[in-house]
C-alpha cells in the first residue's frame, strides 16, 4: 500500500510542477525533473530508497509506451520527403559525436585523471564515446507534444532520436568487442563481437514489425477506443518484455511496433490521440519524477570536471555532425540551423549502456568512471537539454504557445 501512496504523492506533486512550468512557460519535463530530483533519497530523503529501488518497472513501462508514441509519430506519407535527412543528420551527429568524445576524452582525461595508464584513458574514452550518441526520446517526445510543435525540424527530431539510439548500441558493442580482446578478456574472435549487435538489432526489428502488422489485421475488426488501447498496449508489454528477457533491444522493438501500426492501419489514429489526449501525461509525470529522483548530486561533485567535458564535447558533435548531415542531404534551412542543439537531452538508453559496462567487473575502474560520468551528466542533458530544445523550435517557427 506504501507504494499507492508514494505514486499518488507523485501525480499530486507532478500536477503542481505541471501547473508552474506552465506558468512561466518551461518545458514540463524540466519541472518534473527538478521536482524528483528535490524529493529524491539525495536531497531532501521525502522519496523513500526502498521506493525508488522498486520503481523498475514502472519506469520500463513507461518507456515502452514513450518509444511506441515516438514509432506512432512516423507516418511515411509525412516523414517520405525528409527520409534522406533524417539518414544523414543520424548518422552524422551520432557518429560525429562518437569521435568528438573520444578524441577529447582522450586529451582530457590524461589532466583530469592523473595516474591513470594511456590504456584505461583510451578505453574508458571510447566507451563514453559510443554511449555519447544516444538522446533521450522521452524528453524529446514531452516537449514536442507540450508545445504542440509541427513542421519538417520536429519530424527531422522524431526521426532521428528513433534511430540514433540504435546506433549508440551498435558503438557500444563494437568498443566492447574491441575492448574486451585489447585487454585480452576474451577468447571470441573479433568479427564475433563486431556481428552481434547488428544481429540484436535486426531481430528486434523484425519482431516490432510483425507485431505491429499483426496487430494491425486485428484491428479491423475492434470498434470501441478501450479495445484499442487495451489490445494494443497488451501487444506492447507482450513484446517489450520478452525482448527484454531475451537480451534484445525493447525500446527499438517498440518504435518499430508502433512505426508499423501507424502505417498498416487507419484504426490506428484513433489509437494514438486516445493515449496522447488520456494517458501519456500521466506517464511522462511518472517517468520524470522517478527520473530526477534518480539523480545524484554527490555523484555529480565527485565526477563534474569529467562530466561537464563530456556533456561539451557531446553537444559540439551533435551539433557539427547534424549541420554535415542536414548540408549533405539538402535538409530545409530551419532543420540544418536548429536540429544540433536540439538532441542535447540523454538518459535512459546512455545509463543502461554505462551500467552493462559496469556490470562488467573485469573492466573494474573503467566501468565506474564511465558510470558515474555518464550519472553527472544526466543532471545537466535532462535539466538543460528540453529548455534547449524548445528554443530551437520556437526559433524555427513550429511552436504553438499559449497566450
Amino acid at each position: 500500500m506504501q507504494t499507492l501512496f508514494w505514486i499518488g504523492l507523485l501525480f499530486a506533486v507532478g500536477y503542481a510542477a505541471g501547473l508552474l512550468s506552465e506558468r512561466f512557460r518551461l518545458p514540463k519535463v524540466t519541472g518534473y525533473l527538478l521536482t524528483g530530483l528535490l524529493l529524491s533519497p539525495s536531497v531532501s530523503g521525502i522519496l523513500p530508497l526502498s521506493f525508488m529501488e522498486g520503481s523498475r518497472e514502472i519506469v520500463h513501462f513507461a518507456l515502452a509506451v514513450i518509444a511506441f508514441m515516438i514509432g506512432g509519430s512516423l507516418k511515411l506519407d509525412k516523414i517520405r520527403k525528409l527520409e534522406k535527412s533524417i539518414i544523414a543528420i543520424m548518422l552524422g551527429e551520432s557518429e560525429l559525436a562518437f569521435l568528438t568524445v573520444w578524441a577529447g576524452m582522450v586529451f582530457g582525461l590524461t589532466f583530469l585523471l592523473p595516474g591513470k595508464g594511456e590504456d584505461v584513458v583510451m578505453i574508458t574514452a571510447l566507451f563514453l564515446g559510443a554511449i555519447s550518441a544516444a538522446t533521450a526520446p522521452a524528453a524529446v517526445l514531452a516537449v514536442i507534444h507540450q508545445f504542440r510543435a509541427r513542421g519538417p525540424l520536429t519530424l527531422t527530431i522524431l526521426g532521428v532520436v528513433a534511430t540514433d539510439d540504435a546506433v549508440a548500441l551498435i558503438n557500444f558493442s563494437i568498443v566492447l568487442g574491441i575492448a574486451s580482446t585489447l585487454m585480452g578478456l576474451t577468447d571470441a574472435p573479433l568479427f564475433v563481437s563486431l556481428i552481434s549487435p547488428f544481429v540484436g538489432i535486426a531481430v528486434s526489428l523484425a519482431c516490432g514489425i510483425a507485431a505491429g502488422w499483426l496487430q494491425g489485421l486485428h484491428l479491423r475488426y475492434v470498434a470501441s477506443e478501450s479495445a484499442l488501447v487495451i489490445s494494443s498496449a497488451a501487444v506492447l508489454l507482450l513484446l517489450y518484455g520478452s525482448m527484454d528477457t531475451f537480451g534484445f533491444d525493447g525500446l527499438l522493438a517498440a518504435m518499430a511496433y508502433g512505426m508499423t501500426l501507424v502505417n498498416s492501419s487507419a484504426r490506428s489514429d484513433v489509437l494514438f490521440l486516445t493515449i496522447r489526449h488520456h494517458f501519456e501525461e500521466m506517464i511522462f509525470v511518472l517517468f520524470f519524477l522517478i527520473s530526477g529522483a534518480t539523480m545524484e548530486l554527490e555523484v555529480m561533485a565527485q565526477v563534474w570536471p569529467v562530466a561537464l567535458l563530456y556533456v561539451g564535447l557531446r553537444l559540439m558533435g551533435k551539433v557539427a555532425g547534424s549541420r554535415v548531415g542536414a548540408r549533405l542531404s539538402g535538409a530545409p534551412e530551419a532543420v540544418r540551423m536548429h536540429i544540433g542543439p536540439a538532441l542535447m537531452p540523454q538518459a535512459g538508453v546512455a545509463l543502461g549502456l554505462a551500467l552493462i559496462l559496469y556490470h562488467h567487473p573485469e573492466f573494474g575502474a573503467i566501468g565506474t568512471t564511465v558510470l558515474n560520468t555518464v550519472i553527472a551528466a544526466t543532471v545537466v542533458n535532462e535539466l538543460v537539454g528540453p529548455l534547449l530544445l524548445k528554443q530551437m523550435l520556437v526559433r524555427a517557427g513550429e511552436v504553438e504557445e499559449k497566450r
